[in-house]
């Protein structure tokens, strides 16, 4: 495994850590775990209305990828970024909508990649990221500290996209 790999692996692991933190269903599946009461705290009721669906998706996409199975998510992520795109559409009017940028990641998943298993993490990572931006947009005094993070995290993951697109590489 090359060492760009490792970082973005690394890199998507970290902002998975930081999604089941602050995720509106809470760190746990199961209430077994947790208090019911605190998922639903401040959140907007379009994301409470989506967040089991979300959830779902990116369990499934972690599951595939810690299997190794890159092939397999990249439909799932696929899915989950059409389910993004809506509930960005439904919270209407928020600042974090950029279309270039979406039109970009757009065009990356009608890619036929050469490493499925790398542009699956990639791109679940950009997606992921893209989800994390829309929770802290919302709650912006709750999760200010982790945008900065997430930042970071989205730095190392558009670095292996560089890599990834680069005919030398």
């Amino acid at each position: 495994m090359a060492d760009s790999e490792y970082r973005l692996i690394c890199a998507v692991s970290d902002l998975y850590d930081i999604y089941t933190r602050v995720n509106p269903r809470g760190p746990y599946r199961h209430t077994l775990f947790h208090d019911p009461a605190q998922t639903t705290a401040d959140w907007p009721a379009q994301i409470m209305d989506q967040a089991g669906e979300l959830e779902e998706l990116i369990r499934g996409i972690s599951c595939l990828l810690a299997n190794g199975m890159g092939r397999p998510a990249l439909p799932v992520i696929t899915a989950l970024w059409q389910r993004i795109i809506r509930l960005e559409r439904q919270l209407a009017g928020q600042s974090w909508q950029m279309p270039a940028y979406y039109r970009y990641i757009q065009r990356e998943m009608q890619q036929t990649p050469a490493e499925p298993t790398t542009a699956a993490y990639y791109l679940f990572g950009e997606v992921l990221a893209i989800y994390i931006d829309i929770l802290c947009e919302t709650q912006p005094t709750k999760l200010a500290d982790i945008q900065e993070r997430v930042s970071a995290l989205r730095r190392v993951i558009a670095q292996k996209g560089e890599i990834s697109s680069d005919s030398s590489a």
